[in-house]
């Protein structure tokens, strides 16, 4: 099953999709926010259809990943009636035009610079660059600034390179400067041994962390110069209430059985490790048992995929609910849910997935030199959750 295409020419620097809002910032500094569900209704309002799939795999994700529709699924009529249609509209070219979207607003970027990440919270765009860490309020109701133009300075810090929000907290991944937690929203739960920069800034480690990821309360480090390591957290009933409290690290090599140092990511309930020359592992992630001394925390899976995505160079990694991705110095590699894998070669400046989402959970958005592809993977649909290899089982999320 061939995932769905969207192509939008222009020079991008960033994108991320929230709420039925796409904003996109261009190489000179401009934010765009179009009305998402308004803009991709050209694509199948001569043809209905197609209307259910570019629905279903740009607009709402989430009507398709229901348990309820099992018993639909296993109506093979149905079933093929659903992929016909997804065929279909997975052969259609759909190139859309930022003239003809449907534009909110545009407005220069609310921060000082050209932004290094970002990520969308609770209605808040947090982002980092060189003057620090910064947020800005957004999808406010406001035509002329739907994004504020007067951001709040979190931090000064100027070397993060990569942030993860979840849960009213933001992983900060540092480079050689360490892996630090900003706790939106919550107590610091963190015992003595973790440096408190400020009231909600805390360094969980002075360990090089290139990109960093929640499995679930637990926090994965990624490291491509150094070990990769698991920050493993529980919740606690204390006095009637449920506090998250800290409980232990776990190396890379002790997580995947003595391996030498490879590049390692993670997700949720899922870790993945690949090194040149070496069958790809992958590791089972269970959150509840890491306070529980009778139960295994980490379940080696078996892995029958077998080509030469570890004889890349990695750069970058993530994972969603379709697969898992994987950059190289070429471009990506999808290694979807299904076993197979989809290729995407070219200059990447920047791509994004969006694993916590409730609609775009099967979006795939790469920023190439001229132009941005949305991909939508619906292949997922109809897998078993419980037992894929590639690819987390889908959360609930805010938007």
């Amino acid at each position: 099953m061939q995932p769905l295409k969207i192509t939008i020419y222009g020079d991008f620097w960033d994108v991320q999709i929230y709420k039925d809002r796409l904003y996109l910032w261009d190489m000179n500094g401009n934010l765009y926010i179009y009305n998402w569900g308004k803009s991709i209704e050209s694509m199948y309002n001569k043809d209905k259809f197609i209307e259910l799939p570019i629905i279903c795999g740009f607009s709402r994700g989430d009507y398709l990943y229901n348990s309820n529709f099992d018993l639909i699924y296993k109506d093979s009529e149905i079933k093929n009636l659903i992929l016909r249609k997804f065929n279909k509209a997975s052969s259609e070219e759909n190139v859309l035009d930022l003239k003809t979207m449907a534009l909110r607003a545009e407005q220069k970027n609310p921060f000082p610079e050209l932004q290094t990440d970002s990520d969308i919270h609770y209605n808040n765009i947090y982002a980092v660059m060189q003057k620090g860490l910064l947020s800005s309020k957004a999808h406010r109701s406001s035509s002329k600034y739907p994004v504020s133009s007067r951001p709040d300075k979190i931090w000064d810090c100027s070397n993060i390179q990569s942030i993860k929000a979840n849960s009213k907290r933001l992983l900060l991944s540092g480079g050689s400067e360490g892996l630090f937690e900003f706790l939106i929203d919550r107590e610091n739960f963190y015992p003595p041994i973790f440096k408190k920069i400020d009231d909600k800034i805390i360094q969980l480690s002075k360990r090089h962390s290139l990109i960093s990821a929640y499995a679930f309360s637990s926090i994965y480090s990624t490291s491509d110069i150094g070990g990769s390591f698991l920050i493993a957290n529980y919740w606690d009933k204390v006095d009637n209430n449920w506090k998250l409290k800290f409980n232990k690290f776990y190396e890379e090599s002790y997580i995947f059985s003595g391996v030498d140092k490879g590049f390692s990511w993670a997700e949720n309930e899922k870790i993945y490790y690949a090194k040149k020359g070496h069958t790809m592992k992958v590791s089972r992630f269970t959150q509840g048992n890491i306070n529980k001394s009778d139960e295994p925390v980490f379940e080696t899976l078996d892995n029958k995929y077998s080509n030469d995505v570890n004889e890349k160079d990695i750069v970058s990694a993530g994972v969603a609910q379709f697969g898992t991705i994987i950059e190289d110095l070429n471009g990506l590699s999808i290694l979807l849910s299904d076993g197979n894998e989809y290729r995407i070669n070219g200059d990447v400046i920047r791509w994004r997935v969006y694993p916590r989402s409730k609609r775009y959970m099967n979006h795939l958005h790469v920023i190439l030199n001229d132009r941005i592809e949305i991909y939508s993977f619906n292949h997922d649909y109809f897998i078993d959750q419980k037992t894929k290899i590639f690819g987390i089982k889908p959360v609930k999320s805010e938007n």
